[in-house]
């Protein structure tokens, strides 16, 4: 288990991130943080925290916990718990969201949750040999998400509910041929996930999601859920040239889209990475962006902070160049 999730309020969340430490009213009596797995916690919101709106789900990252993690309480299904016996380092948080009931009155799972059980132990190795054997001998693509970041600095930086590759949105044709056999559906928000049978794809589906087999009905959460699954993300422009396309204006030669590693993994370049992360930053984006900034050469971090006030005039990243 890499990934665990504990449901805090609010207020606690809060001093913990100006005090650095996470406070002791959170923990029992006998020093224990109570958790519950990717499956467990929206039963055990609904469960405990029935009709509040000052919570805040923590998700955490037990490779990075300095405190033992122990699986041996009961739910209410006596399904065994994960707790953690001592303090919570928050750089173990790679994620905290607000947490509130839906509009049937019910918390339901984190978007993620599903994808965080079966990817979130990948390491950095598992995924550059499985990204390389699944396009060996496609033409032009790149790992992106922040595995492509992971790939910057050369180790995995925290847990991954999927792994995300680019590829031209002229080389459609291409990608569904080279995924023959597999199962393809549209993805977009709200979306139902249908079938992709090569026609061209149209906005707002700028996604593509992948898993091996024939297919076979299933929520979004099953296919995220799936060990084979990948996402394509369609970038716009030509042959030769990268367009962002939330903002036209931003190009950049093509050769400039991506960098490779040492041993000739491609992945998307860090800035523009970043840029993508940048529209509505989660609490892992900032991370991400915490992380990766330092390591962003001259030319790199001038494009960034130009595309940013294109784009997103007025975001905060850009007062940290």
């Amino acid at each position: 288990m890499s990934v665990i999730f504990h449901i805090a309020t609010g207020r606690d969340w809060e001093r913990a991130t100006s005090s650095g430490t996470y406070p002791i009213e959170s923990m029992h009596s006998d020093g224990v943080i109570g958790c519950f797995s990717p499956a467990q916690h929206a039963a055990a919101a609904n469960r405990l925290f029935a009709g509040r709106t000052d919570l805040v789900l923590l998700l955490i990252d037990t490779d990075r916990l300095e405190s033992e993690v122990r699986v041996e309480q009961a739910d209410a299904h006596g399904q065994p718990l994960p707790c953690v016996y001592g303090p919570l380092n928050l750089d173990a948080v790679f994620e905290a969201t607000p947490y509130r009931p839906g509009a049937d009155g019910r918390f339901h799972p984190h978007e993620e949750a599903s994808g965080f059980a079966v990817h979130g132990a990948a390491t950095l190795d598992q995924t550059r040999r499985r990204v390389v054997e699944v396009m060996a001998g496609y033409r032009a693509w790149w790992v992106a998400g922040g595995w492509a970041l992971d790939l910057v600095l050369g180790h995995k930086t925290r847990p991954h509910a999927d792994l995300e590759i680019s590829v031209l949105a002229c080389d459609q044709r291409a990608l569904f041929k080279h995924l023959r056999g597999w199962d393809l559906r549209l993805a977009a928000p709200g979306a139902q996930l249908p079938r992709w049978d090569g026609s061209a794809i149209q906005p707002p589906f700028h996604q593509v999601w992948a898993r091996r087999g024939p297919g076979k009905t299933s929520s979004a959460e099953e296919f995220a859920a799936d060990p084979t699954m990948l996402g394509f993300l369609l970038e716009q422009g030509s042959a030769d040239r990268w367009v962002f396309r939330r903002h036209p204006a931003i190009t950049r030669p093509l050769h400039q889209l991506g960098r490779a590693t040492a041993d000739g993994v491609p992945f998307v370049a860090p800035e523009v990475a970043l840029l993508f992360k940048a529209k509505l930053p989660r609490f892992k984006d900032q991370r991400d962006f915490d992380r990766v900034l330092p390591h962003l050469d001259g030319p790199a971090r001038a494009w960034l902070a130009w595309a940013l006030e294109q784009a997103y005039p007025g975001n905060p990243w850009r007062a940290r160049f």
